[in-house]
């Protein structure tokens, strides 16, 4: 089995990541943090501000995961990470689960930007609605 924690640095997302570890390690699963990196897609007008606003988001995306795999390392679970490129959180997510084989996504039920963070009818719910397998949305 494979699981899939979504990571956007929020505390939602951390306790989604400890309790996906959890999970996997009671089925012997393989865990994979993924960050999504939002595509600008208007940027590209702009090629080196393109290029260096691409390469800061890379990198906080690489401090993230690490931050939030750091925690949850503590159970003996081997947690691979992933950073990809989407228009948005909830497709760069869906479309990992989907061409890698996911069989179970951990979201939280709240992330931290703007108004998504209010509401759990954003990207968890998007993810719930059109998801390939199995959604655990943890509070």
């Amino acid at each position: 089995m494979k699981i899939l924690a979504a990571v956007d640095g929020s505390q939602s997302s951390q306790k989604a990541l400890d309790w996906a570890a959890k999970f996997a390690k009671s089925f012997n699963a393989s865990l994979v943090a993924v960050h999504v990196v939002e595509n600008f897609n208007y940027l590209d007008d702009i090629p080196l501000a393109s290029e260096a606003i691409k390469e800061k988001l890379a990198n906080e995306g690489k401090m993230i995961l690490e931050q939030a795999v750091s925690g949850a390392k503590g159970l003996g679970l081997e947690i691979e990470t992933e950073i990809v490129s989407g228009t948005n959180p909830p497709e760069g997510i869906l479309d990992y689960a989907r061409t890698n084989g996911v069989d179970h996504i951990v979201v939280g039920s709240r992330g931290r930007k703007g108004l998504d963070r209010f509401v759990m009818g954003s990207v968890a719910q998007r993810i719930v609605r059109h998801s390939p397998c199995t959604v655990t949305v943890v509070k």
